[in-house]
């Protein structure tokens, strides 16, 4: 016990060092804990410290890093789901969202798709071919809600119109993520055996949806409101997200799919998301790095010695960050942006961030992902992110050096 809690606050520096080293070049958070993750994984910390400190169990430490990522994972979804459903304005109807939306779905999906197919005797030899090749589509098609939201904000530059249009479109695309994702693991899962044991798993999926709709429509007609006695309601918030998760963790779908229903059905009572943070904040400080490191700990190069691995990284990382860049740039045209204002639309749009990370474990977790694919793709999940920012930045350079200064709208 005394070694997990020492090299907790070990875990706990170095993330801290860590987070420190990437805001310093203008890259999210979450990047300075997944490169945390390596450093404490078995590549270097993991191979060193017990041969200097025999007391260590690296072993034991890893995996309780890797079950506090489990209860991470839900607080970046309450998270995700509270952004998304508390999100202002008229964009979601306005007709460049919702392009920008179709067409940064269907074209990235197409070409995971393709390449997913054209891939799976090489990176997911014995997993699902259906499964891989929908999966590959799905993480094409994701854009990052969270991370995009920080991005804007902190690049002040950034077209008000531009912005809300890619934070609206990330919310389809991420609903279209989840919604297929569901689908996809209930179907070509490690758990899906008979057709029989398919269809009942997805009548009891959609019986769980329909009790969900119901208590959010019970919860808007009794107007209910959380505006006494937080530490309670946020207790009660906390057990029905679990809830839930379990339940579809019992069906045989991820628990992800739980709390974000759970989170869904509760996120308009008044009141409720300040409740929550009131308590919350100070947990998920400590609670999100937690997924990211878990996820940094699974990441094994030991077979990053194949040259043909590094190039399917490239071809993945090109095919992905392009895809949703021609996707963004072709919308962004038809609706009546400029040129250069369409392809910042399509730049915020290829930040996978977060939301690939998660669907990523989601996908590891029912076997759809070999650990070369999973790494792949957390590589163009790693890479794009690391892109947006810089790409941004020079693009308003060029834009101030040759089109004059840009002030926001």
């Amino acid at each position: 016990m005394y070694s997990l809690s020492l090299m907790l606050l070990v875990a706990i520096f170095i993330c801290w060092v860590c987070r420190k080293t990437v805001s310093a070049m203008n890259q999210p958070e979450f990047i300075g804990d997944i490169l945390a993750g390596i450093l404490i994984g078995p590549y270097v910390l993991g191979e060193f410290l017990p041969q200097i400190l025999p007391i260590v169990d690296m072993v034991g430490f890893i995996e309780l890093l890797r079950g506090l990522s489990e209860l991470g994972l839900i607080w970046i979804l309450v998270e995700a789901v509270w952004c998304a459903t508390n999100f202002r304005g008229d964009s979601l109807n306005e007709r460049p969202a919702i392009i920008t939306a179709v067409l940064s779905i269907f074209i990235p999906f197409l070409v995971g798709a393709v390449l997913g197919y054209y891939s799976k005797n090489h990176l997911a030899f014995d997993q699902s071919t259906i499964g891989y090749v929908l999966f590959c589509g799905i993480a094409f098609s994701v854009t990052a809600l969270p991370v995009l939201a920080i991005m804007i904000d902190r690049l002040k530059f950034i077209s008000r119109s531009v912005g809300s249009s890619a934070l609206a479109a990330a919310i389809y695309t991420d609903a279209f993520a989840w919604i297929s994702l569901a689908i996809v693991v209930g179907i070509w899962g490690v758990n899906a055996e008979s057709d029989i044991e398919v269809l009942l798993r997805f009548i009891g999926l959609v019986s769980f949806f329909v009790v969900i709709v119901v208590v959010k429509m019970m919860a808007s007609k009794l107007d209910l409101r959380a505006t006494t006695n937080r530490a309670k309601m946020t207790l009660v918030i906390f057990l029905f997200v679990i809830l839930c998760a379990n339940i579809t963790h019992g069906l045989g779908f991820h628990y992800s799919m739980g709390a974000i229903a759970a989170i869904f059905a509760l996120a308009r009572v008044q009141g409720l998301k300040n409740a929550w943070e009131q308590w919350e904040g100070n947990i998920r400080v400590v609670m999100v790095p937690m997924f990211f490191v878990g996820t940094g700990t699974m990441l094994t190069f030991a077979s990053f010695n194949n040259s043909q691995l590094w190039l399917w990284v490239l071809v993945f990382v090109v095919a992905g960050v392009m895809s949703k860049i021609i996707a963004s740039l072709f919308a962004g045209v038809l609706v009546g942006m400029s040129k250069l204002e369409s392809l910042e639309l399509g730049f915020l749009m290829a930040t996978k961030g977060t939301a690939e990370l998660v669907v990523l474990s989601v996908g590891y977790s029912a076997d759809l992902l070999s650990d070369d694919s999973y790494m792949v793709l957390l590589l163009l999940s790693v890479v794009s992110t690391l892109l947006t920012a810089p790409l941004i930045i020079l693009l308003n350079k060029f834009r101030q050096g040759g089109l004059g200064s840009m002030s926001r709208p």
